[in-house]
Formats: structure tokens, C-alpha cells, sequence
């Protein structure tokens, strides 16, 4: 399967299952990506700590809020103004493994996340991985290497951010399609000429390319090579 079938494929997919975020909600988060990345999130249950990460990350020119626990930070947590977020796998309530599967389940795009512990072991290590954190830090921190993985994360969080600005804005110009126009982008995507979509959608030609006219101009593009450039450099 092409890398455009597959894009094709989850399209459809996507359109025909009920989906997270509505059209409205995909704009906004477009707007919002643009401002995001911005503040350090910090969530710790131990007074001292969270203070001392504070006063740490502030004196090298971050922003930093700070949570105690996971549901303080959930209730108040505005997605995408995050740069990244560093979180105490121990928390009273929620852990911090919980925090950020329930973070996965419910946001389209997550910020780095840097994890500490004072009992870390390979089992709990391997899943934060494989679940998106960046960095895995055992206490008593390192000063020095607790800022230098903060600026890796907001390095990764600032290349990330464009690139789901893009995504969120290409999904808003394929959500705009009539259910017609829809079923154009997939064919003209596989390559079918005006012809062979008359006859497989058993319309004239020129309700095609009426189609096809209207589709290329709500994806913004000029012509075939720069639709299927935007599709394949931003999926």
C-alpha cells in the first residue's frame, strides 16, 4: 500500500468513525498551535521539590506552574501552552503513568514529558518510553542535567508544534468538502484522471471537474503536484 492509499485509508476511516475533535475544536487548536509552547509544567507533591524546581527553571528564563497532584493539574490544565511537562511517577492519587496515559487518551497533541523518580526500575522505565516521554530522571536531581533535558524538550516541542499546526490546518481544509468533493480528493490522490471518476462516480465530466475546481480550491492548492506535496509532507 502507497504512502497516499494509506493517507487515503485513515481518511476514510477517520470520516466515517466518530471523531475527538469537531471541526470547530480543530480550527481553534490551529490558532492555538501557533502560541503554544511557552510554560513548563510542573507536577509534584513534595513541597520542597516542586519549589526548588521552580526557582531552577526560572532562574534560566522559563515559565513554570506547578501542580501537587495529577487531578489539580487535569482541572486546570489548558491544553497546547505547554512546552513540557515534568512529572513525579509518585503522586498521591493519579500517578504520574496514569497522568500521562490519560493525557494520550484524550489530547490530540502532547508535549514532551520528562519523568522523576527516586525508585526507578526497567519495567516502569520501558513504559513511559513506549508511551512518549522524552527523558527518565532518578532523584536527587542533577541540576545541570534536569535544564539541559528542559531545553532538548522544548527543542522538540517547538519542531513538533509547527508540523500539528499544519496537520490541524490540512484536516480543516478536508473537512470542508462536500461528501462529492470528498470522493474526488480520494481518486484524484490515486491518480484517476477526470474520465475515469466520471464513469466510476457515474457523473458527467464536467460535474467532475466542477468537483475537482471546488476541492482544489478549499485544499488552497494550484495544482495537482502541490495538493499531493501537502498531503504526503504533512501526514
Amino acid at each position: 500500500m502507497t504512502t497516499t492509499q494509506t493517507f487515503i485509508s485513515a481518511s476514510t476511516r477517520e470520516r466515517r468513525n466518530d471523531r475527538r475533535t469537531s471541526r470547530k475544536e480543530r480550527r481553534r487548536l490551529s490558532r492555538s498551535a501557533s502560541d503554544m509552547g511557552n510554560i513548563v509544567h510542573v507536577i509534584e507533591d513534595h513541597e520542597s521539590q516542586k519549589m526548588l524546581l521552580r526557582r531552577l527553571l526560572e532562574s534560566v528564563g522559563y515559565l513554570v506552574e506547578c501542580y501537587s497532584t495529577a487531578e489539580d493539574f487535569i482541572a486546570n490544565y489548558e491544553p497546547y501552552t505547554a512546552s513540557c511537562l515534568i512529572i513525579d511517577v509518585r503522586l498521591p492519587g493519579m500517578s504520574g503513568l496514569e497522568l500521562q496515559d490519560n493525557l494520550n487518551a484524550n489530547y490530540d497533541y502532547m508535549p514532551p514529558i520528562i519523568f522523576l523518580t527516586g525508585f526507578a526500575d526497567v519495567q516502569m522505565s520501558v513504559r513511559a518510553l513506549k508511551s512518549g516521554c522524552l527523558e527518565f530522571i532518578e532523584k536527587p536531581i542533577n541540576e545541570q542535567v534536569l535544564i539541559d533535558c528542559v531545553r532538548k524538550a522544548v527543542r522538540h516541542n517547538n519542531k513538533n508544534k509547527e508540523k500539528f499546526k499544519k496537520n490541524c490546518e490540512l484536516q480543516s481544509c478536508i473537512d470542508s468538502l462536500t461528501p462529492k468533493e470528498y470522493d474526488v480528493y480520494k481518486l484524484v490522490l490515486e491518480g484517476k484522471t477526470s474520465k475515469e471518476i466520471s464513469v466510476m462516480q457515474s457523473i458527467s465530466n464536467r460535474t467532475v471537474e466542477v468537483h475537482r475546481a471546488n476541492m482544489m480550491k478549499k485544499m488552497k492548492a494550484k495544482s495537482l503536484a502541490e495538493l499531493m506535496k501537502m498531503v504526503l509532507t504533512h501526514t
